[in-house]
C-alpha cells in the first residue's frame, strides 16, 4: 500500500476522534524517540510550541516538534536535526500524546497536567536546554529500569533454582 493511503488512512481514523500508535522510525527526534519507541497520535483541537505533530510531507509521514506556530502555518524541526521545515497546519495529522519503549507494556509516559507538574521530564513539550537533559535524564531512568527489571528476574530464578535443587537434595 503506497505511503499516501496510509496517511489518508490515519487521517481518516484520527478525524473520527480515535487514535493510532506508530513506531518511531529514524532518528530526527533521537533521544526522546528511537526506534524502539511506540507513540500514541491523537487530533487535538489547537496545537501549541512544543508539541510533537505527526504531519504528511508529500509521500512520508513525519514526527517532528513545533517550534513556532501561527494559525495558516507553523516551523518543526526534529530534536535531533539542525534544520527546520514551514508547513501548513492543514498537513498535520495529529499530536503525539503518549509513547513508550516498545516490549515494555507496564510503562506508559502519558503527556498531560499532572505527569507535567509531578516529573517534568515525561512531558513532551519543553524548552530546549531543559529538554536535552530531561530527555537524558529518561533514557537513563529507562535503561536502569531495565537494567533492575532484568536483575530481580534473574535472581527470582535463581531462588526458584535453588529451591528445586534443594528439593530434590531432600527427596
Amino acid at each position: 500500500m503506497p505511503i499516501n493511503y496510509v496517511a489518508t488512512y490515519y487521517k481518516t481514523i484520527i478525524k473520527n476522534n480515535s487514535f493510532i500508535y506508530i513506531h518511531g522510525i529514524g532518528n530526527s527526534m533521537f533521544p526522546l524517540i528511537n526506534e524502539n519507541m511506540q507513540l500514541r497520535i491523537l487530533k487535538k483541537e489547537t496545537y501549541e510550541k512544543g508539541d510533537l505533530i505527526l504531519y504528511s510531507n508529500g509521500s512520508r509521514l513525519i514526527l517532528h516538534r513545533i517550534i513556532e506556530i501561527n494559525t495558516a502555518a507553523c516551523k518543526v524541526k526534529g530534536d535531533n536535526t539542525l534544520s527546520s521545515e514551514v508547513i501548513r497546519t492543514t498537513r498535520i495529522l495529529g499530536c503525539a500524546t503518549a509513547y513508550r519503549p516498545v516490549g515494555r507494556r507496564e510503562i506508559w509516559f502519558v503527556r498531560n497536567k499532572i505527569s507535567s507538574l509531578i516529573i517534568p521530564n515525561l512531558s513532551l513539550k519543553m524548552d530546549n536546554q531543559k529538554s536535552r537533559l530531561y530527555r537524558r535524564l529518561l533514557h537513563f531512568c529507562i535503561c536502569f529500569y531495565a537494567v533492575v527489571y532484568k536483575s530481580v528476574c534473574v535472581m527470582k530464578s535463581r531462588r526458584a533454582m535453588k529451591k528445586r535443587k534443594d528439593k530434590k537434595q531432600n527427596v
